[in-house]
């Protein structure tokens, strides 16, 4: 997504750096929603067991 903006807004370099801190703000809202608002289930991101581990 970075490389295709990049090269959508050529000789723009500061659009590049808005859309990566755009996306890291929404990421870490979103997770806080999660954790604070309880909107998910656990079980949705708990990681499968592997066969053969203990």
């Amino acid at each position: 997504m970075l490389v295709a903006t990049a090269v959508a807004f050529p000789g723009q370099p500061m659009m590049v750096v808005a859309r990566f801190t755009a996306s890291v703000l929404t990421s870490v809202a979103m997770g806080w929603l999660w954790l604070r608002m309880r909107i998910g289930r656990p079980e949705w991101i708990r990681l499968p067991r592997r066969a053969g581990l203990r």
